[in-house]
């Protein structure tokens, strides 16, 4: 699989379009948000461990043991990363409504899912790729179920930064 210019290719793609959402995030969140599990020092804080943690295992171990643990790690964050909007699964049941539940990012994770499972099982047949996609996309299909049922509301307003988190600059 890591051979496979397909696979590092794409996810390269991934981590430069996922590192720019997360520079924005740094821009927009404010420092003490309610929504969100954690603060934005945690947030950057664990993301932080992470990036040092990948190159530890990478520059430390054998080859195999560290596409092993990479892969294993990076499944485990992709599945908590596309099923996180069923954490508010509660909150769309009370109120009858999956506003809380964001549909661009489902639409976008669902088809995306879709379509590694496809190619996990038909073109690279690697059950490290199709797996972890398949209960990825179930999970989508169950965010999208929720918000035909329950419906979704559009929101237009954009919030400008806080004057805390005015630069990029304030990163670290």
């Amino acid at each position: 699989m890591t051979t496979q210019i397909t696979v590092w290719l794409t996810n390269l793609i991934g981590l430069l379009f996922g590192t720019y959402y997360f520079f924005l995030f740094c821009y927009y969140c404010p420092s003490e948000v309610k929504s969100l599990p954690g603060n934005k020092f945690q947030h950057k804080l664990i993301t932080t461990t992470i990036i040092i943690s990948t190159l530890f295992i990478t520059f430390t171990s054998l080859r195999e043991t560290s596409i092993q643990l990479i892969g294993t790690i990076g499944t485990i964050f992709y599945l908590i990363l596309l099923g996180s909007p069923l954490s508010k699964v509660r909150d769309v049941i009370r109120t009858k409504s999956a506003k809380c539940i964001p549909l661009p990012f489902t639409l976008a994770s669902t088809s995306s899912s879709f379509l590694w499972s496809v190619f996990g099982i038909f073109e690279a047949k690697d059950i490290y790729i199709y797996a972890p996609s398949l209960v990825a996309f179930f999970l989508g299909l169950v965010q999208i179920g929720l918000i035909v049922k329950w419906g979704y509301v559009w929101s237009t307003k954009i919030e400008k930064p806080s004057e805390h988190n005015k630069h990029l600059g304030e990163f670290f």
